[in-house]
């Protein structure tokens, strides 16, 4: 190894002994219940299917149905309307649902998700 390379893996930051050096946003998971009122709103649809009902990418709906995320409001509103939801069970995923994170952090998208025809 020549001293040019010695030397950059001198400066190079020491990293020992440290679980994770970055740090990662908070995960938001869907309860169990409301994971699996998804599963039942579906009605034996497949993956594609529901996504063309709703709008909502299909991966995305089964990573929802296994409750490793919760949906932002506008997609909730989207599996609302697609699937046909009742009252009730719109009002749970509303609930479990978050505001505001990544492209439905402008207010207005959630207005218009809400009242829009899908």
């Amino acid at each position: 190894m020549d001293n040019e390379g010695k030397q950059d893996m001198d400066n190079a930051p020491n990293t020992a002994g440290m679980d994770n050096a970055r740090e990662w946003p908070e995960r938001h998971e869907l309860p169990k219940d409301v994971a699996d009122l998804l599963k039942r709103a579906r009605k034996g649809r497949s993956f594609r299917q529901a996504a063309r009902d709703t709008g909502v990418d299909s991966g995305y709906i089964c990573t929802l149905e296994h409750g490793r995320r919760a949906p932002s409001i506008v997609v909730a509103e989207a599996l609302i309307k697609g699937y046909q939801m009742s009252p009730p069970d719109a009002e749970r995923l509303r609930s479990a649902s978050l505001f505001g994170v990544g492209r439905d952090s402008d207010p207005s998208r959630y207005e218009r998700a809400r009242h829009s025809r899908i």
